[in-house]
Formats: structure tokens, sequence, C-alpha cells
């Protein structure tokens, strides 16, 4: 009876050993693809991120490029500093954070240079085009199956 226990006790350390192993690996897999990060992130590998304009940047000798974790107002010197913020929304109409325009602000005013790049906005340049995203119908835009005069609207779907 205690040998079994012990077997029991065994087996399940070991089991719950390699379910912390996988763990621990699931974690460091979808830290290193970087698709926990937000996108245009500079610690972000896939198409979304920065990672290589980051680090492109860093292997010319003529400058230094650090990320910044902190908020800019705790940044105490920006000369000679060039902030580039990437996948900023278009503010467009909508209104603009004080604070946000407070912290450019003290960046431009201290000696630095702004470099902000926006989320892009998808835009239909055809006449009467409208601001939706691809693949959206429009209302100068046919359905993709017209329904035929007559024709039970149920079993369109039916006959794809």
């Amino acid at each position: 009876m205690l040998k079994s226990r012990r077997f029991t006790i065994l087996v399940l350390l070991l089991a719950l050993g390699w379910f912390a192993y996988g763990l621990v690996q699931l974690f460091q897999l979808r830290f290193d693809v970087g698709d926990v990060y937000p996108p245009y992130s500079s610690l972000r590998v896939d198409p979304l991120g920065s990672k290589a304009l980051y680090e492109s940047l860093g292997k010319l000798s003529a400058l230094s490029v650090r990320r910044n974790y902190q908020t800019l107002s705790r940044v105490p010197d920006f000369r000679s500093t060039t902030l580039v913020v990437l996948g900023e929304k278009f503010w467009g109409f909508d209104p603009i954070f004080e604070n946000i325009v407070t912290e450019y602000e003290s960046v431009m005013s201290g000696g630095g240079r702004l470099v902000i790049a926006f989320l892009p906005v998808i835009r239909d340049s055809r006449p009467g085009g409208s601001n939706a995203a691809p693949g959206t119908p429009t209302p100068s835009q046919p359905p993709a199956n017209p329904q035929k005069p007559g024709e039970d609207p149920g079993t369109l779907a039916k006959t794809v």
C-alpha cells in the first residue's frame, strides 16, 4: 500500500512538472512571436510590429536608440531627441486629450523632434464611395447574390 501511494505521488509530481514546463514554453513562444504586444510596438516581431525598424535604427553608429516605458512628463531632457510615435489614432474630428497634446508640446519645446505615424484610414476613392471596411457592400454597390423576382430569400442561402 505504501509503495502504490509513493508511486501515485511520483506520477502526480511528474505530470505537474511536465505541465509547468509546457506552460513556460507556451508563454515563451507567445512572447518570442510578439503577438501579446500591441500593434506597432517595437517589441513585436510580426508584420504588425516595428521591431525591425527599432533594430535597424539601433545598428546605425550615429544613433542611440531606446524604448520609453514611462510617461513623457518624466523624461528629463528632449534635446537631440526624436520621439517616434507609431500607430496613433487619426484624430480628425475626434477630441484630443489635453494631456497628450501637452506631452507632445513638451517634447518639441524641449528641443526635441516629434514623428507621428497614424493608423491607416481606409477610404474608397471612387465617386460616391464610403469609408467602410473593404468587402462590405455600399448602397451604390449591388449585393453579391442578387435576389430574383418572386424568389424566396431563404432558398438563396440554401442553394449556395
